[in-house]
């Protein structure tokens, strides 16, 4: 269901394109025939485009329908209404009209449901209605979301954690007054947590997240080193031979928390330098690993060995 509707969405996309095209291909001087098949093929489009036209708003409500009125449906159609919420909101106009429409109360209540699948696509729906999106972030921040989702970064399911992560990262991200209240509420210390996981998507988000918050807001970095995430970070560096997201991750983490004296000073007390060289020389030949093989370089500059 969800995939017909992205694919009429882009379908109509193209079919407008060549009617734009034929329409410029229009010769002023054709002769009848020419001119008389040039407009059978416009017909032909333009119906094409009206019967594949997707009224966004409508499809919207529909799904908020479906959440009022969940004992009257399955778990998989609110599942479904979430998913095309999500298929939805891609544009600002779109995300921010069904936040005035009342949908974002609807998806605070789905985040308390029972099954994970409803909590994650909920979570996932509100982290794509902040994205970019200072309107959206700051709906959120005054419904005080954020209690709720550091709570959930700590979810015993995989899904929910993550995505809660991810949300958070979306409200947070280029908007200061948002940054702050996470800070207030002790969302750095949930985040460093989140490194001592056992769900990898877990691990890996909070540290995209931690490189993403040090990266963008001055002075969170020094915050994370005092938690001790740079050697919580380098217990979990292992050596490995080709790409591994967990490993990138844990280099990107490392490097932006490095950029400073203090977490210069907190790296060179782990244990990883031989392990960064050994990430090298295992890696050297692998153009899928560049990335990798410069945050290894770079991070070896933290120590007073030569290299």
């Amino acid at each position: 269901m969800d995939k017909d509707r992205r694919y009429k969405q882009n379908l109509q996309g193209l079919l407008q394109f060549a009617m734009d095209q034929t329409k410029a291909e229009d010769a002023p001087n054709c002769n009848n025939a020419h001119t008389e098949m040039d407009q059978e093929r416009k017909m032909f489009l333009e119906e094409a485009i009206k019967s594949m036209t997707v009224d966004v708003m409508e499809e919207l409500q529909k799904a908020l329908s479906i959440l009022e009125r969940s004992k009257d449906f399955t778990e998989q159609d609110e599942i479904d209404a979430l998913n095309s919420i999500r298929d939805n909101i891609d544009s600002l106009d779109f995300s921010n009209n069904f936040i005035k429409i009342g949908g974002s109360k609807l998806l605070l209540d789905k985040i308390k449901s029972t099954n994970y699948k409803i909590q994650s696509s909920a979570i996932y729906a509100i982290a794509e209605l902040g994205q970019n999106n200072t309107y959206g972030q700051k709906h959120f921040l005054e419904l005080n979301v954020f209690d709720t989702l550091i709570s959930l970064v700590k979810h015993e399911s995989e899904e929910v954690a993550s995505s809660a992560l991810h949300c958070i990262s979306s409200l947070v991200r280029q908007y200061e007054p948002g940054c702050a209240v996470f800070l207030e509420k002790n969302g750095l210390e949930a985040v460093v947590e989140c490194l001592c996981s056992d769900h990898p998507k877990v691990f890996t988000k909070a540290c995209f997240l931690i490189s993403n918050l040090t990266s963008e807001h001055k002075g969170i970095g020094d915050e994370f080193v005092k938690l001790k995430a740079i050697s919580l970070l380098a217990k979990c560096l292992d050596i490995v031979t080709g790409f591994d997201i967990k490993i990138e991750s844990i280099l990107l983490a490392l490097n932006t928390l490095t950029k400073t004296d203090k977490g210069k000073e907190h790296c060179r007390k782990t244990q990883i330098y031989q392990q960064l060289i050994s990430i090298i020389e295992n890696n050297a030949e692998k153009p899928e690993c560049e990335e990798m093989l410069q945050y290894s370089r770079n991070l070896l500059n933290c120590f007073d060995i030569d290299h």
